[in-house]
């Protein structure tokens, strides 16, 4: 288990949801230039082993005037945060944007949370990932917690999942989302 996730994996969603709405904002371009480290919280062992560990991008595009990222597959053994190969390149999924003052039900519940949206982030029609909204809030210790959401029908319906992110390594490389956004 990675030691900076320790002290949160074990918390049960009600404390998780306690967390996101007492957290603290973060302006994006803090977080931008930097793989994060990402941690799947209350996920079932099963699932934990294939997905639980992953890296989390931001970054400053300054082209189309947004803080935007993608996700990273990471290698799920051991305890460095290496991102998995497919012939020589980094595997990357789920591109979205950020937004930093979201508006609806959800804003008031999370008060100083950010909105990463996958359905903006340029992702093929088709996948499911353009479905997700993750609410991301601050902690006191420069960690980051979110929550997903799926976005159906209008509504953006509560997942069990959430998930933990810590600052990682700078950026190394920047990818185009597959759809020209």
């Amino acid at each position: 288990m990675a030691q900076r996730f320790a002290d949160l994996e074990g918390l049960p969603p009600p404390e998780l949801e306690a967390l996101m709405r007492a957290g603290e904002r973060v302006e994006a371009e803090s977080l931008c230039d930097t793989l994060w480290h990402g941690y799947s919280l209350a996920m079932p062992a099963p699932l934990f082993k294939l997905l639980g560990r992953f890296g989390k991008t931001f970054f400053d595009d300054r082209a189309r005037g947004v803080v935007r990222g993608w996700n990273v597959r990471m290698r799920q053994s051991g305890e460095s945060w290496t991102p998995a190969l497919f012939r020589d390149r980094q595997v990357t999924y789920g591109h979205y944007v950020v937004i930093e003052r979201p508006e609806g039900a959800l804003a008031e519940a999370y008060p100083n949370a950010f909105l990463i949206d996958y359905g903006k982030g340029g992702n093929r029609t088709w996948d499911p990932l353009a479905r997700v909204r993750d609410w991301v809030v601050g902690l006191d210790d420069g960690r980051l917690l979110g929550r997903m959401y799926l976005s159906l029908g209008g509504r953006q319906v509560p997942t069990p999942s959430y998930f933990a992110l810590a600052r990682g390594e700078p950026l190394g490389t920047v990818v185009e989302p597959p759809v020209r956004a």
